[in-house]
Parts: structure tokens; C-alpha cells; sequence
């Protein structure tokens, strides 16, 4: 609950950057809330002026008030919500690409595409979660529970305390499908991420799969893996099941025992308070149902969203100097000073390499396969750092400089064409500077 409750604050700190749609959003939806649980109050003059002779119109008129609150309401409830929805959606999918974009080679040469591509695909599960689900028909349900459990109180304390109590018993009982729900969809999640890597991967490396003819290969490996999605799925789909039958079985519960307490009480209220009493148990006893599968949609979107935050809280291992030095005008003096260097701990691909570069030479490294030919231009573009020693150009410690500076100094061209799905003239002047 803690955890949830820290994304959650979180998501409204990115909607109050919307404050006058958010603000909208809550005061309406609090004044319709009201107004869809206020109405069944409302019968009770009507039985009562059938049971004693009286004209029936004012009370009618009154009710037909009440349930048509909402034709304002919900467009003025529902209409802002969709823009700060659409808003915080694009926000967030545009801090993800952001982040995405400004994390190390480390980070990238690490992690599967496909996953990270999921992930800020599916960001709109955050805004979807807490400013839909949550803020609204979350609060619909318990709405639908503290209002009319306050109305039952007003009516008969005795009552009143009776719900109160049995919602405390039949809730720790959809504790336990709730953990079992919440299992399955981390476990669901995880096959679902691997099977949209392994597509993303086929796609992108197609040339590859049909140079080497392993076509079949990819294929079968994920049928694999949506085989396995299958069998989660079913699996996590069984726990809603499980949640159905006791949430039902508790609004029954609730419906019978409210009944009961109706019963004994009968000689005590009026026909108008019994008809509102029993009306309000049967909403009650649904909602519980509701209730639970309101609950069930902030558990299936919880991993994604926990998944989502943490990758906008990755930490890139190359760190930008608080105050960086630039080089406008390169003279082309490159360093390396004494610089020793290890991808894994233990594993050393650069020990004590010193080279001195002047501006406009030409020097071509020559080695075996592995021999860290890449990884000393890896290091002059700054993609890692150097365990020690130091990379200077024209004087300038790399670390001191800006990556982006770095990355307009130097110019790479690949062993291959990496082309972008945009036109010609976008990918010829790919390299030249914006400025």
C-alpha cells in the first residue's frame, strides 16, 4: 500500500502541472458521486406519501432533480479528465524517450530493446491507472458505499453498525486472491516483455535471420514464449475466479444479514426508511463486487507502473560535469594517458595504453578480434570511462567536457549503413549539426 501509494502522489504531481483541469475534475466528481448516491434517499417520501395519502408529484419532481444532475455533471466531470489524461500520457511517454535517450552505452548495450520499447509503449497505463481507475471509480465505489452507509445510519444506527461490521469481516477475505492476482501478473508480465522483445528483435534483425536462414529458429522461439503467455495468462486469469466467488459471496452476505437486521427492527421505522434501507443494501451488496474488480484493475497495471517509474529513475554511469568545458574550434590533439579499462570487473580489455595523437595524423589500429580496437574509440566518444589514467583532447579531459560536445567533435562513420524510416535527405544530412 505504501509503494502504491507513492506512485500515486507522484502521477497527481505530474496532473497539477494541469491544476485548473485536475481541480475540475475532483469537484465534479465529487458533486456527481453525491448526486448518483442521493437519489434512492429520495423514495422514502414517496412510499411515505402513498402510505399516508398525500400527492406524490413534489416528491417525483425532486428525484427527477436529483438524477438529472449528472446530464451537467459527468460531461463537466469526464471532459476535462480526458484532456489531462491525454496531457500527462504524453509527458510521460515524452520524459521516458527523454531518459531512454540520455542514459549511458552501458544501460543500452545491457538491456533488450523490446523491453524498453514495452515500457514506454505502455506508459499510458500510469495516467490510465490513478486519474481514471482510481480517481474516479474507485472512489465511485466507495461512494457507493460511505454515502449510503451514512443515509443507513441516519435511518437506524443499528443498521448502520451492522454494515459497517460485516464489510469488516468479508474484506480480509479477498486478501488472499488479491496476493494471488497480484503474483500472477508479475510473473505474467515478465513472459509478456519477453515475448514482445523477441518480435521486436525478429523484425529489426531480419536481414540477419534470412542471411543465415534461421527463420524457423525465431519462430519457434516465440512460439515458446507465447506458449508460456498462455499458460500464465490462463493461470492469472484463474485468480479472478477465485475473487469473483468470494466477493460474491460476500455481498450475499451482506444483503442477508442487512436484511435480517431490517427485520428485527421492522416495528422501528417507517415503510419509507425500510424501502430506502433494503434499496441501499442491494446497491451496497453489488458494489462490493465492483469494489473488488475495481481493485483488480489497479493490481494488473501495478507492475508495468512500478516498471515505468524505475526506468525514469535509471541512473546513467556516465555523469555530466556540473560545469562543462567547451571545445569550439578543435585543433584535433588527441591523449591517451596511461588509461586502463575493464567491462567486467576482473576482465581487463585496456591496461596501460598511452598514445599521443597529433592533429591530422593518420594511425589506424591493427589487432586480433576482441583485441579492444572498439573499445578505444568507445572510450574517446565517452560511451564508458576510464578506470584510470585519462583521454585529453586538444587538452581537455573527456570527463570535463559535455557529452554532447564530445559527440560533435568526433566524427564516426560505421562499418555499416544505419538508416532511420524517414526520407533521403533526413538521413544524408543525418550527421551535420542542427545549429
Amino acid at each position: 500500500m505504501k509503494k502504491f501509494l507513492k506512485l500515486y502522489f507522484r502521477t497527481v504531481k505530474l496532473a497539477l502541472k494541469y491544476k485548473w483541469y485536475y481541480l475540475a475534475t475532483i469537484i465534479s466528481s465529487i458533486l456527481l458521486l453525491f448526486f448518483n448516491n442521493y437519489s434512492t434517499y429520495r423514495l422514502k417520501d414517496v412510499v411515505n406519501a402513498i402510505q399516508s395519502g398525500q400527492d406524490i408529484v413534489m416528491p417525483l419532481i425532486i428525484i427527477g432533480l436529483v438524477i438529472s444532475a449528472p446530464i451537467i455533471l459527468e460531461p463537466a466531470t469526464f471532459y476535462p479528465r480526458g484532456i489531462l489524461y491525454a496531457r500527462v500520457v504524453g509527458d510521460i511517454m515524452h520524459s521516458l524517450y527523454k531518459k531512454v535517450m540520455s542514459l549511458d552505452y552501458a544501460f543500452h548495450t545491457d538491456k533488450e530493446t523490446g523491453k524498453i520499447v514495452s515500457k514506454i509503449i505502455n506508459s499510458d497505463a500510469i495516467p490510465n491507472l490513478f486519474l481514471w481507475q482510481f480517481e474516479y471509480f474507485i472512489w465511485d465505489n466507495f461512494a457507493a458505499f460511505f454515502i449510503p452507509t451514512l443515509i443507513v445510519f441516519s435511518l437506524s444506527f443499528q443498521i448502520g453498525l451492522l454494515i459497517i461490521c460485516v464489510l469488516l469481516v468479508i474484506i480480509p477475505f479477498q486478501i488472499y486472491p488479491m496476493k494471488q492476482n497480484i503474483k500472477k501478473r508479475y510473473d505474467l508480465k515478465e513472459i509478456e516483455y519477453s515475448r514482445n522483445s523477441a518480435i521486436i528483435d525478429g523484425i529489426t534483425n531480419y536481414e540477419t535471420v534470412r542471411t543465415f536462414a534461421r527463420k524457423h529458429d525465431e519462430i519457434n522461439y516465440l512460439t515458446e514464449l507465447i506458449d508460456k503467455n498462455i499458460y500464465y495468462s490462463i493461470q492469472y486469469q484463474n485468480t479472478f475466479r477465485l475473487i469473483d466467488v468470494t466477493s460474491r459471496i460476500g455481498g450475499i452476505a451482506l444483503f442477508a444479514i442487512g436484511s435480517y437486521g431490517v427485520w428485527y427492527l421492522r416495528s422501528s421505522l417507517d415503510a419509507g426508511s425500510i424501502v430506502v434501507i433494503i434499496s441501499y443494501l442491494i446497491q451496497i451488496s453489488n458494489k462490493v463486487m465492483n469494489f473488488i474488480f475495481s481493485l483488480r484493475e489497479i493490481v494488473k497495471n501495478l507492475p508495468i507502473i512500478e516498471d515505468t517509474y524505475a526506468l525514469l529513475d535509471e541512473k546513467s554511469k556516465i555523469s555530466e560535469p556540473k560545469e562543462p568545458k567547451e571545445i569550439s574550434i578543435p585543433k584535433g590533439h588527441i591523449k591517451y594517458n596511461k588509461i586502463c579499462f575493464e567491462y567486467n570487473k576482473g576482465k581487463k580489455v585496456i591496461s596501460d595504453i598511452s598514445m599521443d595523437i597529433k592533429a591530422g595524423a593518420t594511425i589506424a589500429l591493427v589487432g586480433p578480434s576482441g583485441g579492444g580496437k572498439s573499445t578505444l574509440i568507445r572510450l574517446l566518444l565517452r560511451y564508458y570511462d576510464v578506470d584510470k589514467g585519462s583521454i585529453t583532447v586538444d587538452g581537455y579531459d573527456l570527463r570535463d567536457l559535455g557529452t554532447d560536445n564530445i559527440n560533435e567533435l568526433v566524427g564516426v562513420v560505421p562499418q555499416e549503413p544505419i538508416l532511420f524510416n524517414r526520407s533521403l535527405k533526413y538521413n544524408i544530412g543525418y550527421a551535420l549539426s542542427p545549429k
